[in-house]
């Protein structure tokens, strides 16, 4: 799925979270949001953790949604070219605006970067899907088979 940077609509405020680019002294929470966040989708049952994310500090863009106590959500994408590569929320937060949060942060950081789409491979029948489609990604091509192989 893909779409235009240009024109994504703008994220809701939400009252007492933030969005921060990610460190690695937050792997223990991040560990935990992950866990949480990916519980379901095919692709985390294989990989397992650590995903290699809870120390990628500083690889293209990685942020996170925080509020006072908890990780929240995050999301990492490839700069310049805007693959969203890892995003999640957790399920007690979802459909309050902080996906919308982290996809701004991320659209921001490609545009910087003098990318001009965000583009996911997205598990289908999935949340994650129906949250694209609803930021107005579509398809593009058809759909695929991700084959992973054990290390």
């Amino acid at each position: 799925m893909a779409r235009a940077i240009e024109g994504l609509p703008r994220p809701p405020h939400v009252p007492g979270v933030s969005v921060e680019p990610y460190r690695n002294d937050w792997s223990e929470a991040f560990t935990a949001a992950e866990a949480m966040a990916m519980d379901g989708l095919a692709t985390f049952a294989e990989m397992g953790q650590p995903t290699g994310y809870e120390e990628a500090e500083g690889f293209d863009a990685f942020c996170v949604a925080r509020d006072e106590r908890d990780m929240l959500g995050f999301a990492q994408a490839m700069l310049p070219e805007g693959w969203i590569n890892w995003l999640g929320v957790v399920p007690e937060r979802r459909r309050g605006g902080i996906g919308r949060l982290l996809i701004a942060d991320l659209a921001r950081q490609v545009r910087e970067a003098r990318g001009t789409h965000l583009a996911a491979l997205v598990e289908v029948g999935t949340a994650g899907q129906d949250f694209l489609r609803a930021l107005g990604f579509r398809q593009r091509g058809e759909l695929r088979t991700l084959m992973i192989r054990r290390g």
